[in-house]
């Protein structure tokens, strides 16, 4: 935890089952959930320009905790989803990032990254970065990566200038307007996305009660074989 000093994690109060989950995950790497702070992720009912109201209540948890940070003075702040999943060479990465010089950090994403001996890579501000589930932001940006956030929300969906959108592409977006920012991407990736019933698009078998059982069931025993 050298390189930052504040742990969020975005957990529903509806799902206990995913802070579960995550609570493990962090145990496994030395965490207890003493060390985290449990932000309660935002529920709205209607999606006001985003694609559906759980895309909305994902951005804005994302920048309530981000404003949580700012706030708190952090030196740095790790951000994570509470369906992300760590591979056995997450603390060395995280440990190797302690001694880059960088402004955000991808320790999770799914961009095919070139081989080398580092393991991080470069990325150009111009070029995206899917997935937000576990990514590190400098202190020193956070005031005004939470007003960049907070001007899409005021414009219309499909603004040339940026408006309702996912957090990682208004991250992506935020990047791409201040190219002095210096991101890193974990190279391969070292955080996943565990199998999981999600909030954003809930599939036809997780609405009907007899395969939501099913389907929660295979997704357990899935995650038992990963584990």
């Amino acid at each position: 935890m050298a390189c930052f000093d504040r742990i969020i994690v975005l957990n529903l109060a509806t799902r206990p089952d995913r802070r579960a989950e995550m609570a493990r995950e962090l145990k496994s790497v030395g965490w207890l959930e003493d060390d985290i702070i449990w932000y309660p992720a935002i529920d709205p009912r209607e999606a006001l320009g985003f694609r559906n109201a759980g895309y909305r209540g994902c951005y804005l948890s994302h920048l309530a905790a981000l404003n949580l940070a700012r706030n708190a003075g952090c030196r740095a702040v790790l951000m994570l989803e509470d369906d992300a999943t760590f591979r056995p060479d997450f603390l060395s990465a995280v440990k190797a990032l302690d001694e880059a010089d960088w402004g955000i950090a991808y320790l999770g994403h799914v961009e095919q990254t070139p081989p080398g001996p580092s393991p991080f890579v470069e990325w150009p501000p111009s070029a995206s970065v899917l997935l937000t589930h576990c990514y590190v932001v400098r202190g020193e940006l956070l005031s005004s990566l939470c007003a960049y956030l907070e001007s899409m929300l005021l414009r219309p969906a499909g603004s040339p200038d940026g408006g309702p959108m996912s957090p990682d592409g208004a991250l992506s977006w935020f990047r791409n307007a201040h190219p002095e920012i210096r991101t890193l991407l974990a190279s391969p990736s070292v955080a996943g996305q565990r199998s999981s019933r999600s909030d954003l698009s809930t599939r036809l078998w997780d609405r009907v009660p007899g395969l939501g059982y099913a389907a929660e069931v295979y997704r357990a025993r899935k995650r038992r074989r990963v584990r």
